[in-house]
């Protein structure tokens, strides 16, 4: 019976090992949701890209005045006459604005109104925009009416606080001037246009690139994110199956060698009886005594497969732990990877708002 006690206190001592090697194996881990970025700082919500259109109600002069002469290269310089008095950079005169202004005159005459926007809904941003300008922010002047000349008109528009404040803001940098005389309700009238302009190229907008990158990495990172919260779950079945299978090897340890015990102690009894000479009685206890141990054999048996069972599944358990592990390294790279993309998105925002606001 020696060599029997000996594996008995091998798988003892083996299941002890397997059960310590199983609680303090690397890393427990926490909820995978704990590892997640604050949704407020690794989503990015890009800002909708306001153009900004300025169009002070138009400016309407006397239609009885004799008429004096209007040119787009006077009210180009006197408007930047304006603007230095200001301390603003002149504006430049931009030949794609200037058709934009013209077709305004034109349009005016020919359906006969004096308003930004036409009868049929054609507004100052539609009519840049029709002409091939980019821009983050056009505005537009309107008078109608006979002044006197070039500098009278201007001083007009200086003279109204809406329109003075197209002429002299620094959030514009170019125009497109556009006069003409004709018939207005029956009076020969000038109309004229200022088409302010800051082209888009002003305000450079978010990076696109930068932009769909973030989206691509929140998205593995969601993805990866999902991955590790089912496999988390898989850890914790893995654990409950565990848990039962060393419940399980205990008790048909502890009922195989209660067996072998008993069986032992019958056949040391049978012995003695032997030796007595009470054969019969010592050869029932014997009998009995084998039995047991061959029942208590076959139990510890049992539980030595069950450990085998345990030990396979603790590898496999390890096995997955690496991969998980490996899987949140990853969960920390795209994370440290998506808040630089969202520092630099940022900084672009606000690069782009602040040119968008213009000036104070």
């Amino acid at each position: 019976m020696r060599p029997f006690f000996i594996w008995l206190f091998l798988l003892f001592v083996g299941l002890s090992g397997m059960m310590f090697f199983y609680i303090a194996s690397p890393q427990d881990l926490d909820n995978v949701s704990q590892l997640l970025p604050d949704s407020n700082s690794a989503n990015i919500l890009l800002i909708k890209i306001q153009k900004e259109v300025l169009a002070p109600p138009p400016l309407t002069g006397s239609l009885t005045n004799r008429a004096g002469a209007l040119t787009v290269n006077g009210i180009l310089q006197e408007t930047n006459t304006h603007r230095s008095i200001e301390k603003a950079d002149n504006l430049t005169l931009n030949k794609t604005l200037n058709k934009a202004a013209q077709a305004k005159v034109e349009d005016m005459f020919a359906k006969q109104y004096f308003e930004h926007v036409s009868p049929t809904g054609i507004g100052p941003a539609d009519l840049a925009e029709s002409v091939g300008y980019k821009y983050v922010r056009v505005g537009e002047n309107l008078a109608l009416g006979n002044f006197q000349d070039d500098a009278d008109i201007v001083q007009a528009w200086m003279d109204s606080p809406g329109h003075r404040e197209n002429i002299v803001s620094s959030g514009f940098s170019e125009i497109g001037i556009a006069v003409g005389q004709g018939k207005y309700e029956g009076h020969n009238t000038w109309l004229a246009v200022q088409t302010f302009g800051l082209p888009a190229s002003a305000c450079p907008e978010p990076d696109s690139i930068s932009q769909r990158t973030f989206d691509q990495k929140k998205l593995a990172l969601d993805t990866l994110s999902l991955e590790l919260d089912n496999e988390k779950n898989t850890f914790d079945s893995t654990d409950t199956e565990l848990d039962d299978l060393s419940a399980e090897i205990s008790k048909l340890a502890d009922a195989g060698n209660k067996k072998i015990d008993q069986g032992n102690t019958l056949v040391e009894q049978g012995n003695e009886l032997m030796a007595e000479g009470d054969v019969e009685e010592a050869t029932s206890l014997q009998a009995k005594g084998q039995k047991l141990q061959q029942e208590g054999e076959a139990l510890v048996k049992q539980a030595v497969n069950k450990q085998e069972q345990q030990e396979q599944l603790i590898q496999k358990r390890n096995d997955q732990r690496s991969a998980y592990n490996i899987k949140i390294t990853k969960f920390d790279e795209l994370n440290g990877e998506i808040s630089a993309l969202v520092k630099t998105i940022n900084q672009q925002i606000r690069v782009f708002n602040s040119c968008l606001e213009g000036p104070s």
